[in-house]
């Protein structure tokens, strides 16, 4: 019997975690919709930044490392809320590697479905890892982008706040 509990024991520690990769986005809980290879839902494309990436939906690396992610739940573009999309800025296809030269004013356009949507640059900050605020709901249709920095350490967030244009 003890000899069966042993056995059973090294079973159970030996196996492997079942997914690790809600695990992960340097901080924040990375969530993938499913175990389907991403499809695209949209694009983001900033102009000030040369930037014209294909969106898909989840936050995880599995997302980040093809192009961008929206945060899951958030609305659509254009419509009322807070729409949040993340990436890496020094891995994948580094479509924030350059986030910290967007300045007040400049243009961030979301495609989605047949909608393209415009929003305006207004605030941009530095938080930590663990500021699931950014997240919040807004009454507007408004834009958060979101990325780790420094470039190349996980320590805190770069973010971007914008406000769709009228």
């Amino acid at each position: 019997m003890r000899r069966l509990l042993f056995v059973l024991l090294a079973c159970v520690v030996a196996a492997p975690v079942a997914s690790v990769e809600a695990l992960t986005l340097d901080g924040f809980r990375g969530e993938s919709v499913s175990n389907k290879a991403p499809r695209a839902i949209g694009r983001l494309i900033i102009p000030r930044l040369s930037v014209n990436e294909k969106m898909y939906v989840g936050i995880s690396d599995r997302e980040f490392d093809i192009g961008v992610g929206k945060w899951p739940g958030t609305p659509r573009a254009g419509e009322m809320g807070n729409l949040v999309i993340g990436g890496h800025r020094t891995s994948g296809t580094r479509p924030f590697y350059n986030v910290d030269k967007l300045r007040r004013g400049d243009i961030i356009i979301v495609v989605e479905g047949k909608k393209r949507v415009r929003y305006k640059v207004t605030n941009k900050m530095i938080v930590k890892p663990t500021a699931m605020w950014i997240t919040k709901q807004s009454t507007d249709a408004t834009l958060t982008l979101f990325s780790c920095h420094p470039k190349g350490s996980t320590k805190q967030r770069y973010i971007i706040r914008a406000t769709m244009m009228k």
